[in-house]
């Protein structure tokens, strides 16, 4: 049975399409069977992503992506018996897909930026994934603190955003996304792994392997 994976969150522009992205570009150059659900109608910036990827890319390096929104439920149901793994790109939002997904998820991933806004938003999201796990027992949620700068004496923001997950009982990766050129340069149907960026690439790696421990935990 395949596992699924659930990028969300309460607020736009924290990275959730482009960690989708490239999570999904990660896990297909591990040879995985995988297909990924944009749920982010009508934006559909995965979506739009993939359309552009396929058009260059051979097969076996293409992202198979379906767009639906609502209840999703039958839909994850359905894929979770063709497929090893599962990417739901969630729209900046409460929502019942997100809702939905969460209910099937093994793994949620929260994308927050080390600022105010996106700190607070959390305090809207974690109500919803507690809620989640009382009834689905597998699922494991972590924040994604990403777009970090990268200046020393701006630290102390990624420190802070550490703190807010802590003082909110929300586990968060301890693998942070710097801010580079490099994911704003991979939004046209690549990957960090097409780039010369290495740094960005081993962001993301350390990232998946992040999540191929939690899966076999």
């Amino acid at each position: 049975m395949g596992k699924i994976i659930s990028i969300i969150g309460q607020k736009g522009g924290t990275g959730k399409s482009t960690i989708a992205q490239n999570l999904a570009v990660y896990f297909k150059n591990k040879k995985k069977d995988l297909i990924v659900i944009d749920t982010d109608v009508p934006q559909c910036t995965t979506a739009d992503w993939a359309d552009m990827r396929n058009d260059e890319e051979k097969e076996e390096n293409q992202i198979h992506v379906v767009i639906k929104s609502g209840n999703i439920l039958h839909t994850l149901s359905s894929l979770v018996d063709h497929y090893e793994l599962i990417i739901v790109d969630c729209g900046g939002q409460d929502s019942e897909a997100m809702r939905s997904a969460l209910s099937l998820s093994h793994i949620a991933l929260i994308p927050t930026r080390p600022e105010d806004r996106d700190l607070e938003s959390l305090v809207k999201i974690i109500p919803l994934v507690h809620e989640a796990a009382i009834f689905n027992k597998n699922l494991q949620a972590l924040a994604v603190i990403t777009q970090c700068p990268t200046l020393v004496n701006h630290f102390s923001r990624i420190e802070d955003a550490m703190l807010a997950c802590k003082e909110n009982k929300l586990d968060f990766l301890p693998h942070i996304i710097y801010k580079r050129n490099a994911y704003s340069d991979s939004a046209g149907g690549v990957s960090v792994f097409e780039t010369a960026n290495t740094k960005a690439q081993k962001e993301i790696i350390k990232i998946g392997e992040a999540i191929e421990w939690l899966l076999i935990k």
